[in-house]
């Protein structure tokens, strides 16, 4: 716990520095401090919150640098400290034994190579769709030269995964994009990390159980490394639970009249993932709608399958009676 503290800390104060640098000649020494701070903190705890402007990141995505800073500290945000410990560590080691940095990834646990290579796909597969999606849109990229539609393209992939700032106008955003958008923002960061949604580990055994049926295996190994069924079945209960929960609220915000289903869904997993991006929706909800947005960020925080586990424990039995075999067809 105490190596947790000193590394959000640390991190924390990094990045305030860097922040200052910019915001203190651009705000003044006091406002500058403050934002520097108050930003720092926010990106890096993927909170999408910041007192250094009325439109989030809008007025500074022409920065490359103030939008590096900030996609930095939403990726070591969001891939965990299980994964920070695993590198250092592994950094630390290799340094020791002079080992290569093919040898270094080589000795990192299973749950690191999964989440690092998860975290890289998914930017970099929601950077190109982004990219391609947004490039003529004059309302979100379309105007800006080559440089800045991937800065902003790579910014919009990280930001969805719960960050919640924004660089360019969120209800501009084309289908395709808000389509990749609900995606990024339901697997959302890894575990014991910052960032919201149902997590990139439990996303990837999803995929890998379908994948490993298909091939007719009878275990799920990734990286020479058996998955326990427990961990498979708990994975899919969290996929299924969030689903769940994202097609209920989604239907009830519907049902209050006069929304989009695009919208309706954006604002919604956005609010069950913790990301905090809006299609500039939720500002004209009425109480009802806004009290749906409530409910959904609060079960986004707390963890849909975590409710799920509590009311069921409650009347629920532990399988101490084992029943025969049944015939069952499905497909």
């Amino acid at each position: 716990m105490t190596r947790i503290f000193k590394g959000v800390f640390l991190v924390e104060g990094i990045g305030m520095v860097l922040y200052a640098i910019s915001f203190i000649p651009r705000f003044g020494i006091g406002k500058g401090i403050r934002a520097s701070l108050f930003q720092s903190v926010s990106a890096f705890c993927n909170a999408g919150m910041d007192i250094a402007g009325p439109n989030s990141m809008m007025d500074f995505r022409d920065s490359g640098y103030l939008m590096c800073v900030t996609m930095a500290l939403i990726i070591l945000g969001g891939i965990g400290f299980v994964v920070w410990f695993d590198v250092i560590d592994g950094i630390r080691n290799g340094i020791k034994n002079r080992f290569g940095p093919g040898t270094i990834l080589k000795h990192l646990s299973e749950h690191s190579k999964i989440v690092l290579v998860m975290t890289a796909f998914l930017l970099l597969a929601g950077t190109v769709i982004i990219f391609a999606a947004e490039y003529d849109n004059p309302v979100t990229i379309g105007k800006m030269g080559l440089s800045g539609k991937l800065l902003n393209s790579l910014f919009q992939s990280v930001t969805f995964r719960t960050a919640g700032f924004a660089s360019i106008p969120q209800e501009g955003l084309t289908e395709l994009s808000c389509i990749i958008g609900y995606i990024l923002m339901f697997i959302g960061g890894s575990p014991v990390g910052t960032a919201g949604g149902v997590k990139t580990l439990t996303a990837f055994l999803v995929f890998m159980n379908a994948v490993s049926y298909i091939r007719g295996e009878k275990e799920n190994v990734v990286f020479k490394r058996r998955v326990s069924e427990e961990l498979m079945r708990k994975a899919a209960a969290i996929v299924f639970v969030s689903a769940a929960a994202i097609f209920v609220m989604t239907v009830l915000l519907l049902s209050r009249g006069g929304i989009t289903l695009t919208d309706a869904l954006f604002e919604v997993v956005s609010a069950l993932a913790t990301v905090g991006l809006s299609r500039s929706l939720t500002p004209n909800l009425d109480t009802v709608g806004r009290l749906i947005i409530i409910v959904s960020m609060y079960l986004g925080r707390i963890g849909p399958i975590s409710m799920a586990i509590f009311f069921t424990k409650q009347t629920g039995t532990s399988n101490k009676i084992r029943h025969a075999e049944g015939t069952f067809y499905v497909g």
